[in-house]
């Protein structure tokens, strides 16, 4: 059977607090023992429901009064606060996403109100049709600033934009030519930013006919996208894209096959088939699931709220760019690593620093009878090797204050996975 395939319950296995975890998890940031208990008696209709439950309706404007606009120390503390909230779980995962999909920088751009209206952009998009989320994006005025769209004229291209679009944002390395390129770019061409918006100047642009991934026509910017984003390679690419986000690796040329026939079936919308992966056979069966290495706003969110403290965004927001993901500044246009690429030896320090800033001398056992061991399996045991490595370390912690045993077992690496 497909892992695309719906997971039956009660016919495939339960829906039980080992997959709710997962959900919670992977579809949004987690949650505390009560919450994901919560999720089991919702049931997988139910649980899907209330992680995509937003916290707030869409802003007519595409705009958040009440995002900072000083500095961008307070903006990514504010957005790991959206984070850390639990509500609007899965539209905040997935304006992380597409954060480092369509990658930005602030140290490029230099300008924090674009880099706010991009993240506003992901966050009320990013659950669409793929076709108008490129389009919002790539004719954005952060992406246009980012990418030299400002240089790109009739009389002189430029193809970073259209390059990007085609390797990174859209179809992926092998899926077309250099032609492609040089065709797309022509199609972009009289887009700038000129006081914090986006303008079009027709004199720059070339409007003669174009050939782009064997489609010929006078394709402007929007034409020339939508032919990007119709295609079967964007189908292909994009499908993965997602699967692996919340699953892992497609197996098998089967599969992807399988991923972008069903992204095509839902029209390419992003939320319909995102549901269709988390109520999946591949997402849901019993250990489905290889257990992956988060990225540093993914585990900080996670482990907060497994363990149900108060925190600081401030601080936090300044640990995970210590552990590498400064948000709001990715490393490139290709983003930030993947799984194993955030436990390199320069990043595992602060990773295994993480409980002690969280816990900071507190701890959520003081008034129960829980243990650090047993806390610990219960919000953060996800996985077999993870519960192996919680029975290994407790019993040489004992003797110690249970916080410190608890940040101890958290900072195991196999403890950290999701």
């Amino acid at each position: 059977m497909s892992a695309l395939a719906e997971y039956r319950v009660g016919i495939d296995g339960p829906f039980d607090f080992a997959r709710a975890q997962r959900l919670a998890k992977r579809a949004g940031f987690g949650g505390t023992h009560r919450e994901i208990e919560r999720l089991v008696e919702l049931g997988v209709d139910g649980a899907l429901a209330l992680l995509g439950r937003d916290a707030e309706s869409k802003p007519q404007d595409q705009s958040d009064p009440r995002r900072p606009s000083v500095n961008v120390e307070q903006a990514r503390a504010w957005w790991l606060e959206r984070m850390l909230s639990g509500r609007g779980a899965l539209r905040e995962r997935l304006t992380l996403l597409w954060h480092g999909h369509f990658a930005t920088s602030i140290d490029v751009v230099l300008d924090l109100g674009l880099m706010l209206q991009q993240n506003e952009v992901l966050r009320w998009n990013g659950d669409g049709t793929f076709g108008h989320l490129l389009k919002r994006v790539v004719l954005g005025a952060a992406m246009t600033s980012y990418l030299d769209g400002n240089l790109n004229l009739r009389s002189s291209p430029n193809e970073n934009l259209a390059r990007e679009v085609l390797e990174l944002f859209a179809l992926g390395h092998g899926n077309y030519g250099q032609a492609d390129v040089r065709e797309l770019a022509r199609a972009l061409t009289g887009w700038s930013v000129v006081d914090q918006k986006v303008r079009f100047r027709w004199a720059d642009h070339d409007d003669g006919a174009k050939t782009i991934l064997g489609c010929r026509g006078h394709f402007d910017a929007a034409g020339a996208l939508d032919v990007v984003a119709n295609s079967r390679a964007c189908a292909r690419f994009i499908s993965a894209t997602l699967w692996r986000a919340f699953v892992g690796e497609p197996e098998s040329s089967k599969l992807r096959e399988e991923l972008a026939d069903e992204f095509q079936r839902v029209d390419r919308h992003v939320g319909r088939f995102v549901e269709r992966v988390l109520r999946s056979r591949g997402f849901l069966a019993p250990d489905a699931i290889p257990p992956r290495s988060p990225a540093p706003v993914e585990l900080i969110c996670v482990m907060a709220r497994g363990l149900g403290i108060e925190t600081d965004a401030v601080g936090l927001a300044a640990h995970a760019g210590r552990m590498g993901q400064r948000l709001f500044a990715p490393p490139s246009v290709a983003g930030w690593p993947q799984d194993a690429g955030w436990t390199s030896t320069s990043w595992c320090l602060r990773r295994m620093e993480l409980p002690f800033v969280l816990l900071g001398g507190n701890s959520p056992l003081v008034s129960s009878n829980v243990s650090p061991g047993d806390f610990a399996r219960r919000a953060f045991g996800s996985h077999a090797a993870s519960q192996a490595a919680i029975g290994r370390a407790e019993q040489r912690l004992k003797g110690l204050p249970a916080a410190s045993a608890l940040a101890c077992l958290l900072s195991l690496p196999e403890v950290q996975w999701i």
